[in-house]
């Protein structure tokens, strides 16, 4: 217990020490969320949290509650390792729970969300929860921890299902609809205040359908969910072919290692836990390691239930190592931070931002507490679907600029070096060379550097 407890207090400190330069672009929208008025249909718990810890140091802006936020993630995520190692010291027995621990803990999918501003921290937190519950037999603690896994990430929906085949048949149903009362409750009223609309955007406006190349993407995902990679865009192939194949021999290895190994909670749930949340990261950008965090306190409850536990505390030290090296020089680079500072010297309080998005332009003026509109073309296109619409909220903002005569700038516009945004708009049919299309003519650009545009 003392080990498991001190393991768990390292991997909070490592998770804050690991913290990147540039918060993730989830991250950003989240802070921005907590800072104003949005709520995210399919993180509906992680706004609340965020405001709530906010409160309590006073923030305003949304810098001001990248601390409390990734606090948050760190402990949610130590407190996720912490509940996984005691669930397979129950199972299993004690040493048991230092290898499952350690594995979720130098996972990258955990280190990840844990060391960054990601709802997944928490939700994975109320899943492991959840899962202890389950184990030590306390239905009602398992049905609201299962609760506030889905109200931190909606993807812990597909967990009434194992839930279900864990609880005994006389308390099945009373467990699993209480659950799901807790869920669909607060969604309930929040669709009745803002409409269905508000709930079909957890989709994120984004559709991804079926297709045999989803199975090797998939692959590469689970793979990511272990060992760090980058993905083509961000690398070349060499490199991401050395990382893919690390992180496939780390599973490999560890599932041979570890043999034989057993379903510590039962074949039945543990596979319907497989089936559905691998099921759903097969659809749904499947090459996310994001995909497949919870899915993490399965297998290395899975390989915990095995032998040879030295061996495979070397490939866990291994895995450790190789996201270190792979992932940490990534996440320390500062390079897109002074990108998006170097802009800030151009624009002033108010000024209009235009951008492709879901890449360092979205962060003009984040840090330095500068407040100017953001206008991110991809978040638009997969809020509103189309772009038409797209083009009309963007006309309707140059428009309130110029009211205001605030200063209009385009930024990273038609720069196709970073695949970031534009393989998104792709989606839409809009490229750099067509992005102008959206603009309201007649316009007048004056370039004023590499990646800044002012609008007249």
């Amino acid at each position: 217990m003392n080990k498991l407890i001190a393991l768990s207090v390292l991997f909070f400190v490592a998770y804050l020490l690991a913290a990147p330069t540039l918060v993730n672009g989830d991250g950003l929208g989240y802070l921005r969320a907590a800072a104003g008025s949005t709520i995210y249909p399919g993180h509906i718990a992680y706004v609340a949290f965020l405001r709530a810890a906010g409160f309590l140091v006073g923030a305003t802006r949304p810098i001001d509650f990248l601390a409390p936020a990734r606090l948050l993630s760190a402990g949610s995520a130590a407190l996720a390792v912490f509940l996984t190692g005691r669930t397979a010291q129950t199972l299993v027995e004690k040493n048991a729970g230092l290898v499952a621990a350690a594995g979720l803990g130098v996972s990258f999918g955990t280190l990840a969300c844990g060391s960054d501003v990601e709802s997944y921290a928490p939700a994975l937190c109320g899943l492991t929860a959840a899962i202890y519950c389950c184990v030590h037999k306390q239905w009602v603690g398992a049905a609201i921890a299962t609760a506030l896994a889905t109200l931190f990430h909606v993807e812990n929906v597909l967990f009434l299902l194992p839930l279900g085949l864990l609880v005994p048949r006389p308390r099945r149903l009373p467990v699993v609809a209480f659950s799901a009362t807790l869920i669909a409750a607060p969604y309930g009223i929040l669709v009745a205040c803002f409409g269905r609309q508000w709930l079909l955007s957890a989709r994120h406006g984004f559709s991804y359908p079926l297709r045999l190349a989803n199975f090797p993407i998939a692959l590469y995902g689970a793979a990511k969910a272990i060992v760090y990679s980058p993905y083509l865009y961000q690398a070349s192939l060499t490199c991401v072919s050395v990382s893919l194949a690390l992180g496939l021999c780390a599973i490999v290895a560890v599932m041979v290692v570890a043999r034989p190994w057993s379903w510590p909670m039962g074949k039945a749930a543990m596979i319907g836990w497989l089936l559905s949340y691998g099921g759903l990261a097969i659809l749904f950008f499947s090459s996310d390691q994001e995909r497949y965090v919870f899915l993490l306190p399965l297998f290395w409850l899975v390989v915990a239930s095995g032998q040879r536990r030295f061996a495979v505390a070397l490939v866990i030290t291994c895995i450790g190592v190789a996201n270190g090296v792979l992932w940490l020089p990534r996440a320390k680079d500062a390079t897109d931070k002074a990108r998006a500072h170097a802009i800030v010297a151009n624009v002033h309080v108010g000024d209009l931002v235009i951008c492709p998005g879901h890449s360092w332009d979205e962060y003009v003026g984040f840090y330095e507490r500068v407040d100017v509109e953001m206008f991110p073309i991809v978040y638009y296109a997969g809020k509103l679907h189309e772009m038409t619409r797209v083009k009309e909220q963007l006309a309707s903002a140059i428009a309130r600029a110029r009211d205001r005569h605030a200063r209009i700038f385009l930024v990273r516009w038609q720069d196709s070096s970073d695949a970031n945004g534009w393989k998104e708009l792709a989606l839409f049919g809009v490229t750099p060379s067509t992005i102008d299309a959206l603009l309201p003519s007649p316009t007048t650009k004056v370039i004023r550097g590499e990646s800044l545009t002012e609008l007249f």
